[in-house]
């Protein structure tokens, strides 16, 4: 067998032997100290939505761990009380786990929900679909996947 070194492209290296193929992306690495470890990324910026309703904050990376953060930069709520954290597009395979960050501020009196993209997805939880309520504890987390497109489902919430 030839073994075949590829760089570049959405994958940072993959590895072929013509019988199986090993890819390696940027934010996912391997060690045989530690397991597999995931990159972190923050959900730190919260926009009106179009309807002015509420604050939205979008998912924008790949990063399966998402934090949740209200401080850096601390949001600007003017009459909103209700923010919303959209999930990307539910496409087959995906997986996130969200939670809720210690570095937080100005909640007092406001709501957050996780809520499916908008166009049709569907984001289920013990058999009912529609947003899932965050309560805003710190450490709490919600771990969503996507096993079929349109449709995310909370593995678990705690």
């Amino acid at each position: 067998d030839v073994l075949s070194l590829i760089a570049g492209g959405a994958e940072q290296l993959r590895l072929d032997n013509g019988n199986a193929t090993a890819k390696f992306y940027n934010d996912i690495s391997f060690d045989a100290d530690k397991g597999i470890v995931n990159q972190v990324s923050q959900v730190t910026e919260w926009l009106p939505d179009a309807g002015g309703s509420s604050l939205e904050g979008s998912i924008v990376t790949n990063a399966k761990m998402q934090l949740i953060r209200t401080d850096s930069p601390p949001i600007n709520w003017g009459a909103l009380s209700a923010a919303k954290l959209m999930l990307p597009a539910a496409t087959a395979g995906k997986e996130y786990i969200i939670n809720w960050s210690e570095n937080q501020s100005n909640l007092s009196g406001k709501t957050f929900s996780l809520n499916p993209a908008a166009g049709g997805d569907e984001l289920w939880k013990a058999g009912v679909t529609g947003p899932v309520g965050i309560n805003k504890n710190t450490g709490e987390s919600i771990h969503v996947i996507c096993a079929e497109a349109g449709i995310w489902s909370v593995v678990s919430h705690t």
